[in-house]
């Protein structure tokens, strides 16, 4: 915790990809209510539920890999946090955000970014995200 801390002083926010969540969907929901104004929390939540329970745990920013369109819409419907998606494929990735009112995407560094929605970019070189579209 104290890191996430140090590296939001220098960053201002922390982008945490959460790998519990990502092998096992179990998100480390106790750590996000320590540090939640300080992180933007990538755990690959599987069901609007998922995402429930982390913006329940505080988290205002976060990123959804896409999921259904039923999903999606519900999803933007229930939430008022910043939602960014992430996708294998950037151009879906992109057409859901514009379609459903996303805040923007999140694509890895060798992923394209010719679009017209908010883009962050993941530098897996540098371990650092980077917005490369406001």
């Amino acid at each position: 915790m104290e890191k996430i801390q140090e590296l939001a002083k220098t960053y201002g926010m922390v982008y945490a990809i959460d790998l519990d969540g990502y092998k096992r969907n179990e998100p480390n929901l106790e750590l996000y209510k320590k540090v939640r104004s300080y992180v933007w929390v990538d755990a690959f939540p599987r069901h609007v539920e998922d995402v429930m329970d982390i913006i329940v745990n505080g988290v205002e920013r976060l990123t959804v890999w896409v999921m259904e369109d039923a999903h999606l819409a519900e999803l933007r419907d229930m939430c008022e946090s910043d939602i960014f998606l992430r996708d294998d494929d950037a151009k879906n990735a992109v057409k859901k955000a514009r379609e459903y009112r996303f805040d923007g995407v999140v694509l890895e560094s060798g992923q394209s970014h010719g679009n017209t929605v908010e883009t962050w970019k993941i530098d897996t070189e540098t371990e650092v995200v980077k917005r490369v579209k406001k």
